[in-house]
């Protein structure tokens, strides 16, 4: 009976132990909230982790993330906020797909002492009803409407019908531009020309790629089966939206008579830029949103802000910015980021490869396209060959000297003969696999020339080149240790042999051990500026 009490109290304890932690980990200072999964949200969640980088010199906050999935999205937000405010987060940091239906959740929060900071998507319900402190907006939304009443102008040739599709009528940042978009349309002479031919927002069944596919064909079907005989440009405030009907015209070969506009990622929308589907669309920097947000919560924490109006925000690289009246809701304020960026031909190649360059490369189409544009543009063949002259020079030299050591009794029979075959192998060994360069690395290696491997082959080059390159840099110490025995304490090589061993076995384990962890831990992959797998 003792035991099975003792059993029971043990298992207790283990699963208090698993919820301390699993809390823990959800326990952060700052926790940041986007949309959902993709990669411009991951890139503002970059940004505001550079600024934690930045800013932890001085703070030890912590900073985490909470990302919804796309298909629950705003159910996701609602109870990563309830979590956040019952871990006792000061900051939430939210990109709301909610809609209104948050914002009792948000209050919630900002009643029971969290800050609440929106970015990119605001709460609409002005501060008493939300608990928001600020807004981080990356442009000025009435700016959006005429952006994208430009560039539908520009498109349309000074003519034509255009839609709008969307993402979400839950999306407030979309909802305001939508709204900007038609009043400037309405009120500007200069779009008399241009007619909005459906006063609805389309919006896709669901949130999705497949849901965008079909309702971008449903669009493009309204023009060729006459009802709109005149239209010709859908425009997306949404960059998941405008990517996925851009590739959908793209792969059905509707881009002679549709075009797509709107907001949009560079690197999504490279491949239906160069095939004339996307002529012109903005953005704005989303690392640098990321990074404002960051700044403003942090110094919301640290008692640097009060959140009033007048305000200035130090943040870093990006200089200061103001806290000002938000002119679009009632009883809100904002600090605005800056103004769009514009893509076309002229500029979208240079963006798409540095947002490319970070990681972000859009969908498997997307990137498959980038690539084939991109490969035989920056792969360097100089890379790939250079590691194999010198690897072979270094690998005849280190062979030589081992068999120079052992061709002689006298010679390998000493410990500094000894200690050098050893220095010698692990150099061999290193020195093969830089002879290799990029042949290892799968075929479809990006930015890399001569590659004819797999990920096994990938992996099984970067072992043997960390086994090669610790057991050498150990070996050197432990030649550095002979030295000091031998010149500064005078020991003789009999005393000396009797330490030998750990001469060997230490370099051989550090070696042994770090490639296997890296094996494990599989941190062997092509390097985007090396030559090897490492």
């Amino acid at each position: 009976m003792r035991t099975r009490r003792r059993i029971q109290i043990i298992l207790y304890n283990i699963l208090v132990v698993i919820v301390i932690s699993t809390s823990t980990t959800l326990a952060n200072d700052i926790v940041m909230i986007p949309k959902y999964e993709q990669d411009n949200f991951k890139e503002m969640e970059l940004g505001a982790r550079i600024a934690h980088e930045e800013l932890n010199k001085k703070d030890d906050l912590t900073f985490g993330s909470l990302i919804p999935q796309r298909a629950t999205s705003g159910k996701d937000q609602i109870r990563y906020v309830q979590d956040a405010t019952n871990l006792n987060a000061q900051v939430i940091m939210l990109s709301n797909n909610a809609g209104r239906a948050i914002e009792n959740y948000t209050k919630a929060a900002h009643d029971s002492g969290s800050f609440v900071v929106t970015y990119d998507s605001p709460l609409m319900g002005g501060k008493d009803a939300t608990g928001e402190i600020v807004h981080v907006a990356p442009v000025d939304f009435a700016q959006t409407g005429l952006v994208l009443a430009d560039m539908a102008l520009s498109i349309l040739g000074g003519g034509g019908d255009f839609v709008i599709m969307g993402s979400s009528p839950k999306s407030s940042n979309q909802v305001a531009w939508i709204m900007a978009l038609k009043k400037a349309i309405e009120n500007d002479a200069k779009y008399s020309n241009i007619r909005l031919v459906a006063e609805e927002v389309y919006y896709p069944d669901e949130d999705n790629r497949a849901g965008y596919k079909n309702k971008t064909l449903e669009i493009a079907q309204l023009k060729i089966n006459g009802t709109y005989p005149e239209l010709s440009l859908i425009m997306v405030p949404s960059t998941s939206g405008a990517a996925a009907a851009a590739a959908t015209l793209v792969d059905q070969g509707l881009c002679d008579i549709m075009k797509v506009s709107g907001l949009g990622f560079p690197p999504e929308l490279l491949r239906a830029s160069k095939r004339g589907c996307a002529p012109e669309f903005v953005l704005f920097d989303n690392l640098d949103l990321g990074y404002l947000a960051y700044h403003a919560s942090h110094k919301l924490v640290t008692g640097q802000l009060e959140g009033k109006i007048g305000e200035t925000v130090n943040a870093g690289r990006l200089g200061t910015r103001q806290i000002e009246a938000d002119p679009h809701r009632e009883n809100a304020l904002w600090i605005k980021l800056g103004d769009f960026i514009k893509y076309d031909e002229s500029n979208v190649e240079r963006a798409s490869f540095l947002e490319c360059i970070r990681g972000y490369c859009g969908n498997a189409e997307d990137t498959e396209f980038f690539h084939s544009k991109f490969r035989g543009k920056y792969k360097s063949k100089a890379l790939a060959i250079i590691p194999k002259v010198t690897g072979t020079i270094s690998f005849l030299c280190s062979l030589l000297l081992a068999s120079y050591i052992l061709s002689s009794r006298k010679r390998r029979s000493s410990v500094f003969g000894r200690i050098m075959v050893g220095l010698s192998i692990s150099d061999m060994c290193s020195s093969a696999m830089w002879f290799l360069s990029t042949w290892p690395m799968p075929t479809n290696s990006w930015l890399h020339w001569g590659t004819a491997g797999t990920t096994r082959t990938c992996s099984a080059q970067g072992f043997f080149l960390q086994l090669g390159l610790c057991t050498a840099t150990c070996y050197q110490a432990t030649l550095l240790l002979y030295y000091f025995l031998t010149i500064v304490k005078q020991s003789r090589e009999s005393q000396i042999k009797k330490w030998e061993i750990f001469f060997h076995v230490v370099p051989c384990s550090a070696g042994l051990g770090t490639s296997i962890a890296g094996l494990v831990l599989k941190l062997y992959n092509p390097s985007s500026r090396g030559s090897v797998c490492w």
